[in-house]
């Protein structure tokens, strides 16, 4: 925390944008991650002032037993000396700070609901299924010699026609694996990104990370375009 809560216990409810899947193909295991959508920095219980200043977009990442949270100031380092760690005054509270589970909160439930789902095999289905404002979810698998990548994330924003029949999703933020990573270490690796793909063999992805303005000011943009072969699913909520 970046300041003394005024209350002792807190419930926070959030959810789902995206799931993200990494299967270890050499060990036989699977972990699962969950995204939550960004919220802003604040302080709970007080009559005013709730916002905390400067403020940050906020958002968790966790599996069952770690968690990463990832925050957004107007520009990078501008939480030095004044986001303090647990309100102490030499520790600062990092913009990217990960860890166990058990050590940080009293606990955490992850309820993924499963419903029934129609794959859509083709650019007439995925268009028509657009237009009948049917919900949309994405499937994207990515791979290497040692790890399977599931990113699955419900379909936001999707670009179709019938004049001449195309769809392209543009969706985010989701969660961007980095595949090079150690098993234990996955998490760390874990980077926020916009997804947008209009054939079942390829995405790209827009990346969060440091940019700098003309000005000199380093923030952090979505503006690094990564293109990955994958295997991408369009799938319609319910049955025929």
């Amino acid at each position: 925390m970046s300041h003394q809560p005024l209350v002792t216990q807190n419930y926070s409810r959030k959810p789902i944008d995206c799931v993200l899947t990494v299967g270890d193909r050499h060990q036989g295991r699977t972990v699962q991650f969950v995204l939550p959508p960004s919220c802003k920095t604040e302080i709970l219980g007080v009559e005013s002032g709730i916002f905390t200043q400067p403020n940050a977009d906020f958002v968790p990442v966790f599996s069952q037993e770690r968690f990463l949270g990832i925050k957004t100031y107007a520009f990078i380092g501008q939480e030095q000396g004044t986001v303090m760690l647990g309100g102490s005054s030499d520790r600062v509270q990092p913009d990217r700070h990960s860890g166990l589970v058990a050590d940080v909160f009293e606990a955490v439930r992850i309820d993924i609901q499963s419903v029934p789902g129609t794959h859509l095999s083709s650019v007439d289905q995925i268009v028509e299924a657009t237009h009948d404002h049917i919900p949309l979810v994405a499937r994207t698998t990515l791979k290497n010699e040692r790890y399977n990548a599931v990113i699955e994330h419900p379909v936001k924003t999707i670009n179709v026609g019938r004049r001449e029949p195309f769809y392209q999703t543009d969706t985010g933020p989701v969660m961007l694996p980095d595949l090079t990573r150690d098993w234990d270490d996955m998490i760390e690796g874990i980077e926020l990104a916009y997804s947008a793909f209009n054939t079942v063999d390829r995405v790209e992805f827009m990346v969060r990370g440091p940019s700098q303005t003309p000005r000199g000011d380093r923030v952090h943009h979505y503006g690094q375009s990564v293109r990955r072969d994958s295997t991408n699913e369009i799938v319609k909520l319910g049955t025929d």
